[in-house]
């Protein structure tokens, strides 16, 4: 069986085995395959392994071979499931491999915001503490998080490990409704969650300390975060993104972040719209937006999980009992 991995190097660079995908057959990996290149690598190919390089119906139709795919991520905007489908060939995705790696960033994110460490490192390293005639100085006050209250849009798995962890810090946890005002599934897991706790995103902005999101990105999310809930931010909130790009309205934040009447007081993100992004954008050069490269689910453990996922993923395919498979809207 010929398997392809089309673009292995953000899951792995080189620090992990990809033997668990190799003892399934005769593997192939590049780091990186343009549009260009990708009949001519594919054409052979049985199952494909893909993060971000598209498989549209037109290159669908050409890779007759082709019997599996494995998205190596959990979202699947990159794959024409619903054509797969119809050609019969199951596409299986990466469904829970880097919640604690997420979660963790997301505290990382919070903790820089309150404990502002590299600011006084920095300062440190300057010589102003060994001029100082204290014994202890602070450049900005520290906040403890306990006593805020964290709100949470997308209360999947990881918005509930977030949960978990914001409430051993001493932290109140909300969680926000659908735009539509249903309450999310995954509320229904949390038993430390009450149903007064779940309010719709307006009044969640108005009463959280902190707003963090984990909803994917679809057609009902696109740019949800806009001028009019960023309206209703208090100026000391913090608003951290770990999801999509997209989730927020770009342009509306800056307008948010520049206001002294509301808007968050920093916005955290690990995503952007446009990955890679275009040099300098104008959102990445405001003062109080701190951004990092998309590496929030990248852990080694996450990585080494999701290698080993793909594999039992290819495996279940091979012996007829396919798993994690995406769904499709064709019959």
């Amino acid at each position: 069986m010929n398997i392809l991995v089309l673009d292995g190097q953000t899951n792995n660079p080189g620090d992990l085995s990809w033997q668990p995908v190799a003892d399934l057959g005769n593997l192939t990996v590049y780091p990186r395959t343009a549009s260009r290149e990708l009949l001519s690598r594919a054409k052979d190919a049985q199952i494909i392994l893909t993060n971000k390089v598209p498989l549209t119906r037109d290159v669908l139709d050409v890779l007759t071979r082709l019997r599996f795919i494995q998205i190596l991520a959990t979202g699947w905007n990159t794959v024409d499931v619903d054509y797969a489908a119809r050609l019969g060939i199951p596409v299986s995705n990466i469904p829970d491999y880097s919640t604690d790696s997420v979660a963790q960033h997301v505290f990382a994110f919070l903790l820089h915001a309150f404990n502002q460490i590299q600011m006084h490192a920095d300062s440190v390293r300057q010589g102003d503490w060994s001029s100082c005639l204290d014994f202890s100085y602070s450049l900005v006050p520290m906040e403890e998080l306990a006593g805020k209250t964290m709100g949470i849009v997308g209360y999947g798995r990881i918005g509930r490990k977030v949960a978990s962890i914001a409430r051993s810090f001493g932290m109140k946890v909300l969680a926000g409704r659908h735009p539509d005002g249903t309450i999310p599934r995954g509320c229904g897991e949390d038993p430390l969650l009450e149903e007064r706790d779940i309010l719709p995103l307006q009044e969640l902005f108005l009463q959280s300390s902190v707003i963090t999101l984990h909803v994917p990105l679809a057609a009902r999310t696109l740019e949800m975060i806009g001028g009019e809930l960023l309206s209703r931010s208090p100026s000391d909130q913090i608003l951290i993104n770990t999801a999509r790009g997209g989730i927020v309205a770009e342009a509306d934040l800056i307008l948010a972040l520049d206001s002294r009447t509301h808007g968050p007081r920093y916005y955290y993100t690990d995503v952007y719209s446009l990955e890679p992004p275009e040099p300098h954008p104008r959102l990445f050069d405001h003062p109080r937006v701190i951004v990092s490269p998309h590496r929030a689910w990248s852990s080694v453990r996450a990585r080494q999980h999701l290698i080993q996922i793909a594999a039992d993923n290819i495996r279940g395919f091979l012996s007829g009992k396919p798993q994690n498979l995406v769904p499709s809207s064709s019959p």
